[in-house]
């Protein structure tokens, strides 16, 4: 399957409702933005005389408003001898301007009206964004546009973000896609842009005799950053007029070089470079094979979507399909296809996890996929599916949801750079017509001497080391025999192209209003056994629905084995309905099943037309998906590989897991989970699901275009697939108590050269009033721990702090991941921090925490704009149980309350005070290893859980 597919794969066209026709788009030159039906927010589009392109939207119901700002420069516009320059820029922007010196001036802002805040740099774009609260977009595009017209630079702070830069650079050396990356990169075209180290590090950006960085860096900034490469995206509740005076009085005083983006003339790889097969070594036990194949523009094609057909048709996992074909044989484990490049190339990919035998048969892996193209090539006609996708394509543009306001402005500020304005909103649902030389064209780059065949895994032959994050490597040309081989073999007859989808909507209409008590779920079923909340919604305007039924399985939820065993039985169940699964997500219909804190989740959201037969799949599967031992092993091994590997991911995110360990009884150990999986087998796992389901509780949430008959049919199916299932209180909801006035640590073992901590403290109550006091206070501390411990003392790049909260049990916590400090130090330096946060709060002045506040209830006031957004709303709620539906309501009534001298008083007893109940979890790193540890630490979850014997206890 496609991670991200515009194609959706169907059955015949006479299947699928027609939706309407596109109307009819004015000339260019009206700048005339096409809307889906449902949006009825104000676009206008214009150009400034400085050559900015320009769009402001117009939505007089945004709680939040929004900007962005997309430079038509990246990684590929870094100088040779200067890799990651762009990126460094990016950094030093954010340090102060001349309007705005203070260095934090832009992020406080922002942060106290309930905002946020990024930037990123990409290979030929780097985007600015942030979001606020409505009333002070004014404030936020003043210290914004200051980045584009009078940006300080300070050389004082060259030193200091170059630290942070290769702070990054090192947080993601042992990251396998950033490594994999990086040897693609070692393998293309030196004259090219992509071969360019993108994130740069203290060599790169290191001053030399004659040539101090900051010089290249303003240069840079002068010839690049011209307003002529930019363009600004502004989103909030005044008239276009308005907005545009904004953007006018603002912009339009951005320098111009009046040159437009480069252009690159050089092919991404040379010919010696492709029909290729090189081996990557990774650090993790990974197998995986890669092909990738270098395809025309996607820019000069998109409207004709031939990539997103092949990338369809290769990629579904449907009867007949290579994933099918592969998957059946043992060979693999997961198959996806999708696009990648840049504005001058295109790559088709074919990304393949492979079993142990997989890799054994690697060549036949490709050959499967090579096959299938052939195959492809020799159909007598694609069109049908084309015009499938294209059905679909436009009934998703009909009912299309508005997005936030941050995710509009950052996607129009780039499709502004790439496409004519009244497509700005619709181009992945523009199409030409078909265009069957095109697709034939595309279908015949599948070949192998256009192929680079990518394998990964421990031990294969290598000869060459990627020099930035030392990867070894080896490439050479394919063997010519096995070249012939894939292009002249007979096609398996096991491969055929797609059937047809049984999960296409035929009925999209609308049911007719029926307001419900307050516009909140309502119980229509309270028996033992079953519960069901359902609210009928289409206030969206879209004939879609969220189903979300959770099997509490309270007996097979308490041990170790149980947890594991249903994560793997997860793995299984998925394994048996890949091929339904992927047709539903095909037709629109989004299936998940995840492990529950006491049993399985399952989730449908889409047509609600299907649901239905969606979720009746789902349950089928989980209640009697087959059991054989090479399926068991396949996953049995594939779990516990994941598990292991996990020992050299993010010292961060390593402490992370194991603070959820320490504290939430439903989380566990991937060390023991692997434990675990080695001695298990496939009687065993026999013997657990046999009685899986003896006792158990369904409980059913319906949201969106279903009637209460129609949900209440709904939940009574699922529940009515097991008969036999003895009623069950769900398990409660637990999170261990850390001890007051206790200092408790727990070291994590871990396999990289950073350090990290976690410091939790931990509320002593639960009430909606205290998780109100902590949250003020976690807002109030964000931005100085951010400023104190990343910005000014530049311990790492992974700097953060703030609310905590687990369950229903509040808290902050202050987290840091270091290349530059060992654990006991980064814990006096947050020590150190907090020392002087109580001070920061007394001066702090009334307007100021009202301020604060202020924008936190802007920030939980910001309506959902989509029903996937309210039903995730709904499904929190209930999850914590809020069955009235308003927890966000009652906790923004609450932080009214809330004054200054609470949140001090907060702050000196529950953190600073001697009865403080903290917990700090911490991984010393290869370059601190001689580091002391804390006496009397715990290496493990066992030792801190015996050491929390009371826990917060709430009926779920």
């Amino acid at each position: 399957m496609r991670p991200v597919s515009l194609l959706l794969l169907v059955g015949a066209t006479a299947c699928a409702p027609k939706a309407a026709p596109p109307a009819e788009l004015e000339p260019e030159t009206t700048a005339t933005v096409r809307t889906p039906p449902l949006d009825d927010r104000a676009y206008r589009a214009f150009q400034l005389d400085n050559g900015m392109k320009a769009l402001v939207i117009s939505d007089p119901t945004a709680d939040m408003a929004a900007a962005a700002l997309d430079v038509h420069v990246g990684q590929f516009s870094d100088p040779p001898d200067r890799e990651g320059l762009a990126h460094f820029l990016e950094h030093m922007l954010f340090l102060g301007t001349d309007a705005y010196p203070d260095v934090d001036a832009y992020r406080d802002f922002v942060q106290s009206h309930g905002g946020g805040s990024n930037a990123g740099t990409g290979q030929e774009h780097t985007r600015y964004h942030f979001d606020i609260e409505h009333g002070h977009l004014e404030g936020g595009l003043d210290r914004f546009s200051a980045f584009f017209t009078s940006p300080r630079l300070d050389r004082e702070y060259v030193a200091r973000e170059r630290e942070a830069v290769n702070s990054e650079y090192r947080l993601k050396v042992q990251t396998q896609v950033r490594r994999f990356r990086e040897v693609r990169r070692a393998t293309s075209n030196p004259a090219h842009g992509f071969s360019k180290f993108s994130v740069g590090n203290l060599d790169t950006l290191a001053d030399r005799p004659g040539d101090a960085v900051w010089d290249d860096l303003r240069s840079f900034y002068d010839t690049e950053y011209s307003a002529s490469r930019m363009a600004v995206s502004v989103l909030g509740r005044q008239d276009l007029d308005t907005l545009e005076g904004f953007v006018r009085d603002r912009f339009e005083a951005v320098p111009t070089t009046g040159e437009p983006a480069p252009e690159s003339s050089v092919p991404i790889y040379l010919p010696e470079q492709i029909g290729v097969r090189i081996h990557v070594e990774p650090l993790d036990e990974i197998r995986e094979l890669y092909l990738e194949f270098p395809m025309p523009p996607e820019l000069e094609t998109h409207t004709r979507h031939p990539l997103d057909l092949l990338t369809g048709l290769v990629g579904q996992e449907g009867p007949g399909s290579p994933h099918d074909l592969l998957t059946e044989r043992g060979w693999i484990t997961r198959l996806s296809t999708a696009t990648d490049g840049a504005e001058d190339h295109s790559l088709f990919t074919v990304r393949v996890s492979l079993t142990e035998a997989g890799l054994a048969n690697v060549d036949a892996v490709a050959g499967v996929v090579f096959q299938y193209s052939r195959l492809l090539r020799a159909q007598p006609d694609l069109k049908p599916y084309w015009s499938q996708a294209r059905t679909l394509s436009e009934l998703a543009f009909q009912f299309a949801e508005a997005p936030r306001a941050s995710a509009t402005v950052r996607a129009t500020a780039r499709a502004m750079q790439l496409h004519p304005t009244p497509h700005l909103l619709d181009h992945w649902a523009t199409w030409d017509a078909w265009d069957a030389a095109l697709l034939d064209e595309h279908l015949a780059r599948v070949r192998p001497d256009n192929a680079r065949v990518f394998v990964t895994a421990p031990g294969l032959p290598t000869d060459q080391v990627e020099p930035y994050y030392s990867v070894p490597y080896r490439i050479q040309p394919l063997d010519p025999a096995t070249m012939q081989a894939w292009s002249t073999s007979e096609i398996d007859p096991a491969l055929a192209v797609p059937p047809l989808n049984p999960f296409v909507p035929k009925d999209v209409s609308l049911l007719a209003d029926e307001p419900t008590e307050d516009g909140v779920p309502t119980a229509i079923i309270d028996e033992p056994g079953l519960e069901v909340w359902h609210l009928q919604d289409t206030a969206f305007g879209v004939p879609r629905a969220h189903v979300a039924a959770t099997l509490h399985l309270p007996h097979r939820a308490t041990t170790l084995a149980d947890k594991v065993n249903l994560v793997l039985w997860r793995d299984l169940v998925q394994h048996h309905l890949a091929a339904a699964l992927d047709q539903a997500r095909a037709a629109g219909v989004t299936p998940r099943i995840s492990r529950a804190a006491d049993g399985l989740y399952l989730e449908v959201h889409g047509y609600d037309d299907t649901l239905d037969a969606v979720l009746d799949t789902l349950v089928e599967g989980v209640r009697n998906a087959p059991l054989d031992a090479d399926t068991f092993e396949l996953h049995r091994r594939n779990r516990l590989r994941q598990y292991r590997n996990t020992a050299t991911d993010r010292p961060i995110d390593q402490v992370g897991w194991a603070l959820s360990e320490a504290l939430e009884p439903t989380d566990w150990s991937y060390v023991d989970g692997a434990a675990h999986l080695e001695q298990l087998d496939l009687a065993a796992l026999e013997a657990w699901r046999t009685g899986l389901f003896d006792q158990l509780h369904v409980e059913v949430l319906v949201h969106g275009n279903l009637s209460a008959d129609a949900a209440a049919r709904t939940a009574r199916a699922v529940r009515a697939q097991f008969p036999d299932a003895t009623p069950v209180a769900p398990s409660p909801v637990r999170v261990r108590q850390v001890p007051p006035g206790r200092d408790l640590v727990r070291t994590v073992a871990v396999d990289h050269a950073d350090s990290a901590l976690r410091v939790l403290y931990q509320g002593s109550a639960t009430g909606l009033d205290d998780q109100a006091r902590w949250l003020m206070l976690g807002t109030l501390m964000k931005t100085p721990v951010f400023t104190q411990l990343r910005t000014e003392q530049q311990l790492g790049y992974v700097v953060w702090g703030g609310y905590d909260r687990r369950d229903h049990v509040p808290g902050i916590s202050v987290n840091l991941q270091s290349g530059v400090a060992d654990p006991t130090t980064l814990l006096t330096r947050v020590e150190a921090f907090l020392d002087g946060f109580g001070p920061y709060l007394s001066e702090m002045t009334e307007p100021q925490f009202e301020t604060v506040k202020a924008g936190l209830v802007a920030s939980l006031e910001e309506a959902p704009t989509s029903l996937r957004a309210r039903s995730r709303e709904l499904e929190r709620d209930l999850a914590l149980g809020a069955t009235t539906f308003d927890r966000k309501a009652q906790l923004v009534a609450r932080l009214a309350e809330v004054d200054k001298a609470e949140v001090e008083a907060l702050f000196a007893t529950a953190v600073r005070g001697e009865a403080a109940r903290r917990l700090v979890v911490q991984a010393t790193g290869r370059a601190h290893a001689e580091a002391a540890r804390p006496a009397e630490s715990c290496p493990d979850t066992a030792c801190v859980v015996a050491r929390l014997p009371e826990a917060f206890e709430r009926a779920r």
